[in-house]
């Protein structure tokens, strides 16, 4: 009896088995309707062709296609706090930022560039160490009284990013202090920030 009992479970689970992978199958004939929203855009992969999408229903067949969704509405990236050596200083400063833009260009945010938001992140800071480490304290504390200092990082951003379909609406500065860089084994390194830079 236990024997027969045996035989019969996994005859049905053979059954189940077999009747899921069959659904499975049917399943991915079957085209898939998907809505994007206003705030949102995506990118439908067709064999070997990408197609941009925009807020709507749009509809994509699983055996051949594919889709990634992106937002595109006004949004914030904050640029985490680096020590940057200043020329005539002897103490770098401890600068962070904040980036505002939107993607204008779906297709070639999501074709050109891995990560969007990883690829902003980087050029927000080569443009953080570009812009503030070719000038002077004194230069510094001028351009960021009269909003040239913004002007700057604004501008080389926008003109880096607009390729991944990324528009800089701002670049500006959220940290600007004297600081003492403390090496962290194992994280990469961490600022601690000392006096400010106008109290030296």
């Amino acid at each position: 009896m236990i024997r027969n009992g045996t035989a019969r479970t996994r005859k049905v689970s053979t059954v189940f088995e077999w009747l899921a992978n069959f659904i499975e199958i049917l399943f991915i004939w079957v085209p898939r309707r998907f809505q994007i929203k206003t705030t949102h855009g995506a990118v439908k992969f067709v064999k070997d062709k990408a197609v941009a999408l925009g807020p709507g229903c749009h509809w994509y067949w699983p055996w051949t296609s594919t889709y990634i969704e992106i937002a595109t509405a006004e949004q914030t990236h904050n640029l985490p706090t680096q020590a940057i050596e200043i020329q005539g200083s002897k103490k770098p400063l401890a600068v962070s930022g904040v980036i505002v833009y939107s993607i204008t260009d779906v297709l070639a945010s999501l074709s050109k560039s891995y990560e969007v938001g990883d690829t902003i992140n980087d050029v927000g800071l080569s443009a953080l160490m570009e812009v503030i480490g070719a000038k002077k304290k004194a230069e510094l504390l001028q351009e960021r009284q009269n909003g040239k200092l913004v002007r700057s990082l604004t501008v080389m951003t926008r003109r880096r990013l607009k390729r991944y379909g990324v528009y800089v609406e701002r670049c500006s500065l959220s940290d600007f202090t004297s600081c003492m860089p403390i090496l962290n084994m194992g994280e990469g390194g961490t600022v601690t920030p000392v006096p400010a830079l106008e109290d030296e």
